[in-house]
């Protein structure tokens, strides 16, 4: 009798101690990530991928050539495969996965991404990944593959509301408890509309124009006159050209004309100007 009162003695003061030992551990952690701001719900394409895009996809990528360790982070079965007896990811537990071993890991022949990468994950990446992972790890394809759902936006009155793109904004403004500004003049629309569809304010005539139309449609056909103008495609197709990196010289002030490259600007300009899809 008393050899099982002094086991369960025993059990009691290793028990105790180890559960204290795990809460303090978890408190620890919470407290880690408390300042990070880390998403409620971790996302794979919008939190995820891009942390595995620029720090694992060169070594474990889709590229045969230059994967390292027979290991693929750019597929859900890559990522969760067995290799030899472990996983990289196992989806509800960071503690088993390889992943996160190694990307906390102190030793730098183990650690992920290895030092001669210069390629060094954040306080904040590395939390996101262990979250995502103890989260079950969810895998979502590329987003132009996911069918969109058709969302429905709050009904508002049609004096505030003019099409279903007004009820989007006076939804989103109710839920954070803003009001709509007030009311624009008419010569203050039509300098914002002209402002930003060729670049250039409005002509005296044309305001005046706009103030006199007093039809239901007056903006929209103000707003249509803008749009058929040449001058909505030369300011839209810039914004198109220096994504392009467009240039008609190499950036010397010496260097010549590159030959030709006028005719893809006046295509863009056409484009626009001719609504091309």
């Amino acid at each position: 009798m008393q050899e099982r009162i002094k086991g369960s003695e025993v059990a009691l003061w290793v028990s105790v101690p180890l559960f204290l030992l795990i809460c303090l551990i978890t408190v620890q952690c919470d407290q880690k990530t408390d300042g990070l701001n880390l998403p409620k719900k971790v996302d794979f394409n919008y939190d995820v991928k891009p942390i595995l895009v620029q720090n694992c996809y060169l070594c474990h990528g889709p590229d045969p050539s230059s994967r390292k360790g027979d290991l693929r982070l750019d597929t859900y079965e890559g990522a969760t495969a067995m290799l030899e007896d472990r996983k990289a990811i196992e989806p509800g537990s960071p503690g088993r996965s390889e992943l996160i071993k190694r990307i906390t890991h102190e030793d730098p022949s183990m650690m992920m991404p290895p030092p001669e990468s210069n390629l060094v994950l954040s306080e904040y990446d590395i939390a996101v990944l262990t979250k995502w992972i103890d989260q079950g790890a969810e895998w979502k394809p590329h987003w132009s593959f996911i069918q969109p759902e058709l969302t429905k936006p709050k009904s508002f009155d049609k004096s505030v509301s003019a099409n279903k793109v007004d009820d989007f904004v006076l939804e989103k403004l109710e839920n954070k408890g803003l009001k709509l500004a007030p009311r624009a003049e008419k010569n203050t629309l039509i300098r914002r509309v002209s402002y930003l569809l060729t670049g250039l304010p409005p002509t005296p005539e044309k305001v005046r124009e706009y103030e006199m139309d007093q039809s239901p449609d007056a903006y929209e056909k103000m707003v249509d006159y803008y749009l058929k103008n040449p001058g909505f495609g030369e300011r839209w197709a810039r914004h198109w050209m220096d994504l392009e990196r467009y240039a008609e010289t190499k950036g010397h002030e010496f260097d010549y004309e590159i030959a030709g490259t006028w005719k893809y600007r006046d295509y863009l300009i056409r484009a626009f100007n001719e609504d091309v899809p």
